[in-house]
């Protein structure tokens, strides 16, 4: 940061590969160039390990470990990231990976890569690496965009709104009315049997 200062420059992004372990490092750096009269503004971000899909990942996981489950393998392995190699072209999706920098425009931005980066961590994301989808960026975006990711369904016509219904709720009433009218029918035929 200080030779970026040095440099002419008056603002630094940061970015570790798949956490944020550098943003204490970067927040109490741009304290000290502040307190010094130095005007220097840090950009929050992360490198974050991109896959279109998490769900193909993960079924090729899966039959990745019950092979090796197979075979009796009981090796403990060291994992060491050599750059060259993530920017090849990679046929093995478990060694896949893209990088996706993301970087905070504000507060809020900043709070939405935290709950990226700590979903990337949970067990069916991480192995190695902490991975990301365009599902963890759809509802990221959902999150920024509409302040929550909806699952409703929002009715205008003209003047006239219709209230909010909740997608889940709708496929519950659905499921209740369904059970009821099969019920219904049940009871009508054992009437008529009788």
């Amino acid at each position: 940061m200080k030779f970026a200062y040095d440099n002419g420059a008056d603002a630094l992004a940061l970015t570790d590969h798949g956490h944020m372990n550098g943003l204490p490092y970067q927040i109490l750096y741009t304290k000290k160039l502040r307190a010094d009269g130095k005007n220097f503004k840090p950009i929050f971000g992360v490198e974050a390990y991109f896959l279109p899909s998490l769900d193909l990942w993960r079924d090729e996981y899966e039959k990745a470990k019950q092979q090796k489950k197979k075979m009796g393998s009981n090796e403990v392995t060291l994992n060491i990231e050599d750059e060259r190699a993530s920017k090849q072209k990679v046929k093995d999706i478990l060694k896949k990976r893209n990088h996706l920098i993301l970087l905070a425009q504000n507060q809020q931005g900043l709070n939405n890569i935290f709950k990226l980066v700590s979903e990337s961590y949970k067990s069916g994301n991480f192995y190695r690496y902490p991975r990301i989808d365009y599902d963890l960026l759809g509802n990221l975006f959902d999150r920024i965009y509409y302040y929550a990711v909806p699952d409703f369904i929002d009715l205008h016509l003209g003047n006239f709104h219709w209230f909010i219904f909740n997608v889940a709720d709708i496929f519950i009433t659905i499921g209740i009315i369904g059970l009821i009218f099969i019920e219904l029918l049940k009871k009508e035929k054992t009437t008529k049997n009788v």
